[in-house]
């Protein structure tokens, strides 16, 4: 009988062993279960984050681009109407393509100044709002070519702090 009942005390000890294991292995699985859900919502969270930066750098960058190339492209028919000034030459064959080209520039400038005031820096805003306020009240010239001088010189300088700032505004070098 005493070795029965040893007997039962071992497996019962035993029973008592399994069942604490059995416990610890079921915290060690619900302990990783909780790092591994942790672990996945930090990584959505970060993920959708940084695609949402990506997002509106991207926005930016179509926005700096846009501002950008209208700028060039006034800049560009103002420099070729201003060279044909120079050069006394007179292009009437060119004259309506070149005012379109300017004209679409124009409204695109505009269009991308009313829009960027979401995405563009405020530095950026203030030489657009300076640009289209010179652009409206240019000053009177006693000669075409000053006055195509004097928007070239407005136009390339709008153009270069633009190029700069937004450069900076983007986190690009050079």
């Amino acid at each position: 009988m005493g070795f029965e009942f040893a007997r039962l005390e071992e497996v019962e000890r035993s029973a008592h062993y399994l069942e604490m294991i059995v416990w610890l292995e079921a915290i060690k699985l619900g302990a990783q279960l909780i790092g591994a859900v942790v672990i996945a919502r930090l990584t959505v969270k970060w993920a959708l984050s940084r695609y949402k930066e990506e997002k509106v750098w991207e926005r930016k960058l179509a926005s700096y681009s846009d501002v950008i190339a209208a700028v060039g492209e006034m800049l560009r028919v103002t420099n070729e109407w201003l060279d044909d000034e120079e050069l006394r030459r007179d292009r009437p064959d060119l004259n309506e393509e070149r005012s379109a080209r300017y004209s679409t520039a124009r409204r695109k400038l505009l269009e991308v100044t009313a829009t960027g005031r979401l995405l563009l820096s405020s530095e950026a805003q203030g030489i657009l709002a300076e640009l289209n306020h010179n652009m409206d009240t240019i000053p009177k010239f006693d000669f075409y070519e000053d006055l195509l001088a004097h928007q070239s010189s407005v136009l390339e300088s709008s153009l270069s702090e633009l190029v700069g700032i937004g450069r900076a505004d983007l986190g690009m070098s050079g």
